[in-house]
């Protein structure tokens, strides 16, 4: 079972998610909504995966939450990073692959991606 940390503001979102996969016996989900204590929380639970969401409406750029990524990684060099963020967004999706071209995070996906294929990317991750 892979550990998945989600590091995410919008706290309907982070519940629904690890809500719809209870019962999933390919992760188990672990939820923190203070940006602030992302890498304390990984630091205690030593994820697999790392979803770190790029809020739009928090007044800091994507690269703000990537240093919060390699926070994460610091701390778990093992664990694989992910970002969530806006699709409207051009400098996110700039950032978004530069920091993935950079080897900075492994994947990122845009908030109008399915469960589905949230799922399909948390299996590769985890694999």
């Amino acid at each position: 079972m892979a550990t998945v940390l989600l590091v995410m503001y919008r706290r309907i979102a982070s519940e629904t998610m690890a809500a719809s996969m209870q019962g999933n016996p390919s992760f188990a989900f672990i939820q923190e909504h203070d940006y602030g204590r992302a890498a304390e929380t990984a630091a205690a639970c030593r994820p697999d995966v790392a979803v770190v969401e790029v809020p739009e409406s928090k007044g800091r750029q994507t690269k703000d939450y990537l240093d919060i990524c390699a926070e994460i990684r610091a701390i778990c060099p093992r664990c694989k990073l992910m970002i969530m963020c806006p699709e409207s967004s051009s400098i996110s999706k700039q950032t978004a692959i530069a920091a993935m071209q950079a080897g900075d995070i492994d994947d990122f996906l845009f908030y109008d991606s399915t469960l589905e294929y949230f799922v399909s990317k948390l299996k590769v991750l985890a694999s």
